[in-house]
């Protein structure tokens, strides 16, 4: 990659290098050597020096979920006791921009423990579900507890669906790959997923011109993104965004650090700053469909929008190509 400017937005990157976290992983020594630039213009981070593609897909195959922290059981896998409050709300915000069918497809990119597809059973109305993923066992417990079929790239997406995705969800995917291949990810998505259908991808919100020092680990993230430098890759690469905001937990200035009076203010401003749609469909079907409380649902951050977040959650529809001829 070429450092002298950003590859999202052209600006200037910084001559600062900061240093790569990496706690969890140093046994596989896959993060050893990588330092972060980043964007004085738009905030867009990223690692350095790329790493070989065949090296990532090794280490999210059989070594990413061995960390105790990541671990998932796919041998003993089940379904989960308690709604997934992140995954029900990524939904619930889709739905505010497409109209779901009976068997559309639900395409989830990196589920982990599935807990979308559990979601996704419950609102959506009779869902054709499918998956990206590449940890071994993974496939056959999706197959097993939710009925989905599972595919390693969307290359091979149109050999084992008929319908185009309706919903494609990424949560804490994209920052996982490298910007060559999140580029051609999104082209690719934007050929097959339905003209009507959205994008909806939640990623960390990690602006290194104010967040170096609110992080804890990079490692196994190869991008950082600023709100900005996402709406600006999400535009340039097939789609239009049709929202983007912070949500989650309000930004520390360190871990562990008591809010100052300026974040308690901002938390107190944006603790209601719920987008009004969801406010006014959304909770009333959660509480009847899933069985949740009113109450936690005002309460669980996964819910909450607006102001220095540490999440950052884009739905976006693909650009329809124009045919200029006459």
């Amino acid at each position: 990659m070429n450092y002298g400017k950003c590859p999202v937005c052209l600006g200037k990157i910084s001559e600062e290098i900061i240093e790569y976290h990496d706690y969890e992983w140093q046994h596989t020594l896959l993060f050893d050597a990588l330092e972060i630039r980043y964007c004085y213009e738009c905030g867009f981070g990223f690692s350095t020096p790329d790493l070989a593609l065949k090296d990532i897909e090794r280490f999210y195959s059989s070594q990413y979920r061995q960390v105790p922290a990541y671990f998932i059981d796919y041998k003993n896998f089940s379904k989960p006791f308690h709604p997934d409050y992140r995954s029900v709300a990524q939904l619930m915000l889709a739905l505010q921009f497409c109209t779901w069918e009976i068997n559309d497809v639900f395409l989830d990119v990196g589920p982990g423990t599935g807990a979308s597809f559990n979601t996704a059973h419950k609102i959506l109305k009779e869902p054709n579900l499918g998956a990206i993923e590449y940890a071994e066992g993974a496939v056959e417990a999706y197959q097993k507890q939710y009925h989905v079929s599972s595919i390693d790239s969307l290359d091979k997406y149109r050999e084992t669906f008929k319908r185009q995705p309706k919903i494609v969800l990424s949560s804490h995917s994209l920052e996982h790959f490298t910007y060559t291949s999140a580029v051609n990810f999104l082209n690719d998505l934007s050929k097959i997923i339905d003209p009507s259908g959205v994008f909806i991808a939640e990623v960390p919100h990690v602006d290194f011109r104010i967040h170096k020092n609110m992080r804890n680990e990079d490692s196994p993230h190869f991008l950082f993104f600023s709100k900005s430098a996402l709406s600006k890759l999400f535009s340039e690469n097939g789609f239009e965004v049709l929202y983007l905001n912070t949500c989650g937990r309000i930004h520390e200035k360190n871990y562990g650090q008591v809010y100052s009076d300026v974040e308690q203010t901002v938390l107190k401003l944006t603790r209601f700053s719920k987008i009004m749609q969801f406010i006014k469909y959304g909770v009333k079907r959660m509480v009847n469909i899933l069985g949740i409380s009113g109450k936690v649902i005002l309460r669980n951050d996964n819910f909450y929008y607006g102001g220095d977040r540490d999440c950052l959650r884009i739905v976006a529809r693909r650009l329809e190509v124009r045919d200029n001829t006459d």
